[in-house]
């Protein structure tokens, strides 16, 4: 879990956050039947005639909002449910009224959907970012570092970059534990196993900066 959380907000924090609401306003309506058919399930909602089908769209947005917050700030899941939601009802219904803040009951921010939308987001990312090095022809770098988390556990980091349009991107591609002692080949192999699994071709890269483990790089050449 906390690698996992580690490389969620990793992929928050760089250059594919500035346009990961949109992709995910796009993803939404991509999936929009497959929403419906679950939106149609839900508590209170089944006989309503008033419910627009945009607005049942702006519900799950929102809710992949906060979600998308809650993962930037490392915060509690739970903290959608137990403070966010009755903080932002008061709000309305301080400055708009009860009626408008009884929408705020059909957007779902249950631990378990922030955690389903996070999981989504950072498989997004995944996907997105695959995409785009699968796409540039002129191949990418990477550079790859050591971290500990919280517990001391050692965390292998590859950063990848590349160019996209005229500007310069660089984005999380790895974030794996490692075992207490690993060689150089080891970590290679780690790398050459994520390349295989996503079907990323070696021609692609170029070259890779690291703290010691040039060799086993070279090796590929």
């Amino acid at each position: 879990m906390i690698q996992w959380n580690i490389r969620t907000a990793q992929h928050l924090r760089v250059t594919i956050r500035s346009n990961i609401l949109l992709s995910l306003r796009v993803m939404i309506l991509d999936k929009r039947y497959e929403y419906y058919l679950h939106w149609s399930t839900l508590k209170g909602l089944n006989d309503s005639k008033d419910v627009e089908v945009p607005h049942k769209i702006l519900y799950k947005e929102a809710s992949y909002r906060v979600s998308y917050r809650i993962a930037q700030q490392g915060e509690a899941h739970t903290i959608a449910e137990s403070l966010i939601k009755p903080c932002v009802k008061d709000v309305v219904t301080s400055m708009i009224g009860e009626v408008h803040a009884k929408s705020i009951d059909c957007v779902l921010l249950s631990d378990t959907t922030i955690s389903r939308r996070v999981k989504g987001i950072s498989n997004f990312c995944d996907y997105e970012l695959i995409r785009r090095l699968k796409a540039y022809e002129h191949g990418f770098t990477i550079q790859l570092d050591e971290t500990t988390d919280i517990a001391g556990l050692s965390i292998l980091l590859v950063i990848v970059r590349y160019i996209q349009g005229t500007v310069a991107q660089e984005n999380m591609l790895i974030c794996k534990s490692l075992p207490t002692r690993i060689t150089v080949e080891e970590i290679f192999n780690i790398v050459n196993s994520y390349f295989k699994k996503h079907d990323i071709y070696w021609v692609l890269y170029h070259q890779a900066c690291t703290n010691g483990e040039r060799q086993c790089f070279k090796a590929k050449d």
